[in-house]
């Protein structure tokens, strides 16, 4: 009876009051070897980005990477896998990319994705109407309180790690409007278990557009919170070019919806979304037993005009992902905006640091906890930074 229960009805658990650990999962050998062909084919077959009631099964529709063909051998040797195809690389696409689907009649600007009511019946959990952001806030329990089992940091035994969902970056791939500098503004936001509230990953006003030209990253701006891995997420994108001066005048890159189910942690999966005049890539990674590290970042001492590059480097399926925190040039003592980002807990997260016009380089590192916070500082020889990050389930 247990697997007939609604997302809906699986969504009233609280993750931040369970008395007993989540149950093991199991694992075929093979998975944690790395390399091994198997999971080659399944890492493409287990992250599929589209309406969750579409089949794997419709072998034209699973992804534009190559021939599609059925491994029926795969899948008698393991049945517990719902594996239907699998993707067969061409030497001429770009490794790890799957074409997303955006749904049908999703659009926002001209209303369809609320007259949409199949769309709103898949997705009864969330208000669509409902366009304000979520007002859950990060570091929500970043303390151990007494009610914890074990007071500590590290051995919490009443607030647990959850997998989450990562954008490591999102980049314009080409638009046929102009080769040279746009201007982009609008928005992609995240719909997760927790509240289906919007979380922004990037968020942009017509009067303050992102500069960008093709094949550059746009730099985002969230998310607010870290994003809990419960599959399907809502992904809604809604991303404008500036074209004069009224907003009438403006072209829409991509406006529309699309699902990103992640049913196996593997290397980040690059997702291709083709728009009405352009194309974006949304790296997303499925970090598992995950917590949320809040970063602050202090830079003091500046000269003027020092250009300052951010990153963070996470560690995901036995390799460091890095994600574009901050990219600019800093005037004056500065506090840079809180980012957050999911790490797998135990593992070290790095931040690196570029500064200057000779992109001098030094890196901290931090080891991922269920809570608590640790700073760090370091001189550079421009400029002085000091680091907080503060830990938390969610």
């Amino acid at each position: 009876m247990q697997i007939l229960l609604s997302r809906s009805m699986l969504g009233l658990r609280r993750r931040a009051a369970v008395s007993a650990p989540p149950p093991r999962r199991w694992w075929p050998p093979w998975f944690v070897r790395r390399g091994a062909p198997p999971m080659d084919r399944l890492h493409r077959s287990v992250l599929i980005c589209g309406s969750p009631s579409e089949q794997l099964n419709k072998e034209t529709q699973c992804c534009n990477t190559g021939v599609i063909r059925r491994d029926e051998k795969l899948s008698k040797i393991h049945p517990h896998i719902s594996l239907a195809c699998t993707a067969i690389e061409r030497t001429d696409t770009v490794e790890k990319l799957w074409f997303a689907r955006i749904y049908k009649n999703s659009s926002h600007r001209d209303g369809a994705i609320y007259r949409n009511w199949l769309f709103k019946k898949e997705w009864s959990e969330a208000d669509i109407t409902d366009r304000n952001e979520t007002s859950l806030e990060p570091m929500m329990f970043s303390e151990a309180t007494e009610h914890c089992t074990v007071p500590d940091p590290e051995n919490c035994m009443l607030h647990f790690p959850t997998d989450m969902l990562q954008v490591l970056s999102v980049r314009l791939v080409d638009t046929p409007v102009s080769k040279g500098q746009m201007q982009l503004y609008g928005y992609i936001a995240v719909r997760d278990d927790r509240d289906w509230m919007l979380n922004y990953v990037f968020k942009r006003s017509r009067d303050d557009p992102i500069i960008v030209q093709q094949g550059s990253l746009i730099q985002m701006t969230g998310p607010k919170r870290g994003i809990e891995m419960d599959p399907p997420v809502l992904i809604e994108l809604d991303i404008r070019i500036k074209n004069g001066g009224l907003e009438e005048d403006d072209l829409g890159l991509i406006d529309g919806a699309m699902a990103c189910t992640l049913r196996k942690p593997w290397r980040p999966i690059n997702h291709r979304i083709v728009g009405n005049c352009g194309t974006l890539d949304m790296n997303l990674a499925f970090v598992r037993y995950a917590v949320e590290a809040t970063i602050e970042v202090i830079i003091s001492e500046v000269p003027r005009g020092l250009s300052l590059s951010l990153s963070s480097l996470i560690y995901i399926a036995m390799e460091y992902e890095e994600i574009q925190l901050f990219q600019g040039t800093i005037d004056q003592p500065f506090s840079l905006k809180r980012f957050v980002v999911a790490v797998t807990t135990g593992t070290e997260m790095l931040l690196k640091f570029k500064v200057g016009k000779n992109h001098v380089e030094r890196c901290l590192s931090f080891k991922a906890k269920q809570h608590g916070c640790a700073s760090q500082g370091m001189k550079l020889e421009l400029a002085a930074v000091s680091v907080k990050v503060t830990w938390s389930t969610i």
